[in-house]
C-alpha cells in the first residue's frame, strides 16, 4: 500500500495545496478527525462547514480552519487534503489540538551553514517531481523489504536507485546536513536520502532525531525512512537494528496529519513481532489516539492503527485485515478487543 503523502498536513492553521487540488471539480471523498478529547465529532463537523461530497475549495478550507479556531479550548487546527488513489477525490483530515493537550515537542531549529551538495539535492528533486503524478495515478506500488522504499513507478524508482548508489559514499555529509543545516530544503532532502544508506543501523539515531525537526516535511521524510527500516528490522532481527519507539508514541499526539500517519507506520513495523513491552506501552499511552485513527473512514489510512490495535488485543494480522477491510462497524470489534486486553 502506498504510504507516501502527496499533499502534506498543513501547519499553523494555514492551507497550502497544489493547483490540481484547488480546482472545483475535485471533490471531498471522506472527512476524518483527530485530537478530539473535549469536543465531540459532531461539534467539529458542524463548525467545519465542509461536507463529504462538496467540491474542494482552497478559500473555503482556509475559512474553515479559522472557524475551528474560534471554538472554546481549541489551541491549533490543521487541515490536510490527501489524494492517493487516482479517484479525483480527496481524503480530508482535520486535526485539533485542545488547550490541555501536550502535543508533540519539537527540537530547536538548526542554524548551521552546512549545505547539501547539488548532485545529492538533485536526486531528491527528481524523486519529488515523479512523486506527484505517481500518487495521483493510484498505480504505484512500494517495496520496503530492503529497508528503504523501492517503487514500481519508473521515475521514482530511478531516483531511489540513484540514491542507493550515491549513499555508499555520502552518509557522513548527509548526516551533518540533517543535524545542523539551517536550510529546510536541504534537511528535507537529507532526511529522504539518509534512508537509502547501506548500513541502516548506523543512521537510525540521526533519523529519530530528525523526527522532531521543526519542519513537518523533514519529520515526514525521516519518519517515512524509519518506517521502511523498521520493516527490514522485523524481517532480519539478526541485524540488531533498534529504533526507539518513544518518539513515535509521542508523535501520535501531534496536530499534524503527516506526523500521525508516519508515526503509525513506524509503530506498525516495530510491533510486527508483537514485543510485549512495546504493546503495553502503546496500550498505556496511545490507546485513545490509535482508536481515533482506526475509526477513520479512509480505510487505507486507518490500517496501521488497526493492525497495532489488533496486536495489542493478541489478534493475528490476518484476522485484523479481514475485519477492518469491511468498514468502521467491524473495526469496532478490534477496538473493543484492544481496550479490554491486559
Amino acid at each position: 500500500m502506498r504510504r507516501l503523502t502527496f499533499i502534506a498536513a498543513l501547519m499553523s492553521s494555514t492551507v497550502v495545496v497544489g493547483a490540481d487540488e484547488a480546482k472545483p471539480q475535485v471533490m471531498v471523498g471522506t472527512i476524518d478527525l483527530f485530537g478530539l478529547r473535549q469536543h465531540s465529532e459532531s461539534e467539529i463537523r458542524s463548525s467545519l462547514k465542509i461536507k463529504e461530497g462538496d467540491p474542494f475549495d482552497r478559500e473555503q478550507t482556509s475559512a474553515a480552519v479559522a472557524e475551528l479556531k474560534k471554538l472554546p479550548g481549541v489551541k491549533q487546527t490543521t487541515l490536510a487534503p490527501i489524494t492517493t488513489d487516482g479517484s479525483g477525490r480527496i481524503h480530508l483530515f482535520v486535526g485539533v489540538q485542545e488547550e490541555d493537550a501536550v502535543g508533540f515537542v519539537l527540537r530547536d531549529k538548526p542554524t548551521g551553514e552546512t549545505r547539501l551538495p547539488a548532485p545529492l539535492a538533485q536526486i531528491f528533486l527528481d524523486f519529488s517531481n515523479a512523486l506527484g503524478p505517481a500518487v495521483r495515478s493510484g498505480k504505484d506500488r512500494e517495496d520496503d523489504t530492503q529497508g528503504h522504499a523501492l517503487d514500481t513507478d519508473p521515475g521514482m524508482r530511478k531516483a531511489e536507485e540513484t540514491a542507493v548508489a550515491q549513499m555508499r559514499e555520502e552518509v557522513g555529509t548527509v548526516k551533518a546536513v540533517l543535524r545542523t543545516s539551517a536550510s529546510v530544503d536541504d534537511r528535507r532532502a537529507a532526511a529522504w536520502l539518509l534512508g537509502y544508506a547501506p548500513d541502516k543501523k548506523s543512521v537510525t539515531d540521526a533519523l529519530v532525531e530528525a523526527a522532531r525537526d521543526p519542519d513537518s516535511s523533514v519529520r515526514n521524510n525521516a519518519t517515512r525512512a524509519l518506517g521502511a527500516i523498521a520493516v527490514l528490522a522485523g524481517l532480519q532481527p539478526e541485524l540488531g537494528i533498534r529504533i526507539d519507539p518513544s518518539v513515535f508514541i509521542a508523535m501520535l499526539d501531534s496536530v499534524d496529519w503527516t506526523d500521525r500517519n508516519k508515526a503509525a507506520f513506524v509503530l506498525e513495523g516495530l510491533t510486527k513481532s508483537k514485543p510485549p513491552e512495546l504493546l503495553q506501552q502503546l496500550r498505556a499511552h496511545a490507546l485513545p489516539d490509535l482508536i481515533e485513527m482506526a475509526r477513520w473512514k479512509s480505510t487505507g489510512h486507518a490500517l496501521s492503527a488497526a493492525l497495532i490495535l489488533g496486536r495489542i488485543a493478541g489478534w493475528s494480522d490476518e484476522k485484523t485485515m479481514a475485519t477492518c477491510e469491511w468498514g468502521k462497524s467491524d473495526r469496532e470489534a478490534i477496538i473493543a478487543a484492544a481496550s479490554s486486553s491486559r
